[in-house]
């Protein structure tokens, strides 16, 4: 029975250890290798490949969106009325066919209108005929002429307008171009003929002064890069030397914490022998007492007289067996409390061990950075002492130049100048002519209208006031209006007359579709950005990727108003906007809802950054450069750039060139300028949440 105990006692002693083993690397397996993979990574003295940006080119631009509908200009739409009560014999286009002006869009029946006219004709003398003849072509003449003057659609007036309007613009942008460019003429921080000119001034003194800096040996810059020379050479010496000795004060310390946590961890082991040693002996010793016949009391299995001899029988001794189990109880217990010291200690010695490794690592690592920091320290003194006489040998070459650039310059202005007042003066011409051609198409409309007036009255003065005279002459006025033709060219949008009815309202609509506008509406809040004549950005589903432009032409003075004239939504006030179409193209239909962007500040093939990659602070805006040094480390530089345009993703930036490397998501990087880095295909960060929830795991583990 104790035997049994004892074995029973042991292994489950063995059980526990190896439980306790198995849990201890699986812990270190759950803390070490996730640890490893990212040190593997270089977490902390690394750069995600993927947070390289290369500044590159590209528009950017500051917009504000909205969505409007395409229709055609009013001034270009024409809708034709019915004035007949004649029923329409052939409609000759289609909603979508495009006409010109007096093209035939539909006839009359007139069966109906012939039969009344000979049935007049026939009560009336040739004399009569003629004259309501003469009568209706002179009111029809008359009647037309003045639509056409009063609707805008007058061929010979129309035309003159148009010419004058252009000429007029023309003239306009030649005198803008004019004035703008003598208005910056007349700055001397814009012309490059003042800018040469500082330049011939600057040279000179620029040149006498660094060469007395350099001379004297009080140029800022140098001195700065000297002192950051010596005290980066002496930081590194200082810290070698240490390092190099045997009496480190930081690695003796981790030395000897290896060494007292070792010594102890092998006395409790040597403890542990003695122990298991003295265990083996008291079972050895119970094993041997139990093998002993226990004390006869006679009985049955009691021996016999035959059996008994003189010879002494060592029997068993229960008083020592009982103290034998309890010895081994005691040990055993030792033992198992042993096991358990053994196990924090080993875990103190490991630790102890892993702190010294970092120890080492981490003073092996500062040494490095200490003489990179002195070894790019010289680097930076010998750049800026070769880059200062660089800039001296520019500076007499800038004197040498300076005269030739203002000589240039000067005959480049005022040559462009000849240029625009050239332009202005043909303009100045142009305008006149077209002046000109418009008073005498005014004049020749007014003295054409004027004949088609007198005509028209004489017709009256030559009929007779009979009734059935004007009645014929305005059946022949009808007989000339069968024909509808179209007043304007354009585009057919809508037909509602159809073949065998009477007309009634309008038959036809004709808009055209080269004169496109859009109507759409700005927030009140936007509203001290938006301009008469911002340039817009157009884009619709029907044209996909494609850009048109446009321009602001009105803004509503008013908020939306609803039909009772009552304003809409005080609170978020909308104002409608009136957006021309400048791009001619097919692609965009009359009918379309489009999204457009009004364009508050826009730059062409300009210099842009992520927004993410622009860092701030009290110094002013500024990105991390990426470089390599001559060992191969990645090094940020802060260089300052100043903000420009922004989309809300890309920035326009200056300070840096298009191809620079720089670094995207700078906030991950802003701790470590400076110092030197290598490149990383994983994305430390990103990672963060992988190891938490590792370590998560590793601690529900070490709880269970």
């Amino acid at each position: 029975m104790a035997d049994t105990a004892v074995k029973k006692r042991k292994r489950k002693g063995k059980k526990k250890w190896i439980v306790l083993v198995l849990i201890l690397l699986l812990a270190a397996a759950v803390f070490i290798v996730p640890r490893y993979m990212l040190q593997k990574s270089g977490v902390g003295m690394s750069i995600y490949s993927g947070d390289i940006y290369a500044v590159a080119n590209r528009d950017v631009a500051d917009t504000i969106s909205a969505t409007g509908l395409i229709e055609s200009d009013e001034d270009t739409t024409k809708k034709v009325y019915s004035t007949m009560t004649y029923k329409i014999d052939t409609i000759s286009v289609s909603l979508g066919d495009k006409v010109n002006a007096g093209d035939v869009l539909c006839t009359y029946e007139t069966e109906t209108l012939d039969r009344a006219i000979r049935e007049k004709e026939l009560s009336m003398t040739s004399s009569q005929k003629a004259a309501a003849l003469n009568l209706s072509s002179a009111k029809l003449n008359y009647d037309t002429y003045l639509a056409g003057l009063n609707d805008g659609t007058n061929a010979t007036l129309k035309n003159a307008q148009s010419a004058y309007d252009s000429a007029h613009d023309k003239y306009e942008e030649a005198k803008e171009d004019l004035e703008e460019y003598l208005a910056k003429n007349d700055s001397a921080e814009i012309i490059s003929l003042n800018s040469a000119k500082r330049a011939l001034d600057n040279a000179q003194e620029q040149y006498d002064d660094l060469k007395k800096e350099l001379d004297n040996g009080t140029n800022a810059d140098l001195i700065t890069a000297r002192r950051s020379l010596n005290t980066a050479r002496d930081n590194y010496e200082t810290y070698r030397d240490d390092f190099e000795s045997e009496d480190a004060s930081y690695l003796v310390s981790a030395d000897n914490a290896v060494d007292k946590a070792y010594d102890a961890y092998r006395d409790a082991q040597k403890k542990l022998e003695k122990l298991q040693d003295t265990l083996d002996g008291l079972e050895d010793t119970l094993r041997e007492e139990m093998a002993k016949p226990e004390k006869s009391e006679g009985g049955a299995g009691s021996p016999t007289d035959e059996t008994v001899t003189t010879e002494a029988v060592d029997t068993q001794d229960p008083s020592k067996i009982e103290r034998l189990e309890g010895e081994i109880t005691e040990t055993a217990a030792e033992i198992y409390a042993l096991q358990e010291s053994i196990d924090v200690l080993y875990d103190a010695y490991v630790t102890a061990d892993e702190t010294r490794a970092k120890t080492y690592a981490s003073a092996d690592a500062t040494l490095k950075n200490y003489k990179t920091t002195y070894e790019n320290a010289r680097t930076v003194y010998e750049t800026t002492k070769k880059k200062l006489e660089d800039m001296l040998d520019s500076y007499e070459d800038s004197l040498i130049s300076a005269q030739e650039n203002y000589t240039s310059a000067k005959e480049a202005v005022d040559k462009q100048i000849e240029a625009y007042e050239n332009a202005l003066t043909a303009a100045e011409r142009s305008l006149s002519d077209a002046e000109n051609s418009l008073t005498n198409a005014k004049i020749t409309t007014e003295n054409q209208l004027k004949s088609y007036r007198i005509a028209y009255d004489n017709a009256k003065n030559n009929t007779n006031t009979d009734l059935a005279d004007y009645q014929l002459a305005n059946l022949y006025e009808d007989l000339g209006k069968t024909t509808v033709t179209a007043p304007i060219s354009g585009t057919v949008t809508a037909v509602y007359a159809n073949e065998g009815e009477t007309a009634s309202g309008v038959m036809f609509v004709i808009e055209d579709t080269e004169n496109l506008v859009i109507t759409s509406k700005v927030k009140a809040y936007d509203l001290d950005q938006v301009k008469v004549g911002m340039p817009v950005k157009i884009k619709t589903d029907a044209t996909g990727s494609d850009v048109f432009y446009g321009v602001i032409e009105t803004i509503s003075p008013t908020a939306t108003k609803d039909a009772t004239g009552s304003v809409l939504s005080t609170n978020d006030a909308e104002f409608e906007t009136v957006v021309r179409v400048t791009d001619k193209s097919d692609l965009l239909r009359i009918g379309v809802s489009a999204r457009i962007e009004y364009v508050i500040n826009e730059a062409k093939d300009t210099t842009v950054v992520p927004e993410s990659a622009i860092l701030s602070d009290a110094e002013g805006s500024y990105v991390l450069s990426v470089s390599e040094d001559a060992e191969g480390n990645i090094l940020l530089t802060r260089t300052a750039v100043e903000i420009g345009v922004s989309d809300g993703i890309y920035t326009a930036i200056s300070g840096v060139e298009a191809g620079v490397r720089i670094a995207d998501n700078a906030e991950n990087y802003q701790a470590l300028i400076g110092q030197p880095l290598t490149l990383s295909n994983v994305d430390i960060h990103a990672s963060d949440d992988m190891f938490a929830a590792m370590m998560q795991m590793r601690g529900n583990m070490m709880g269970g």
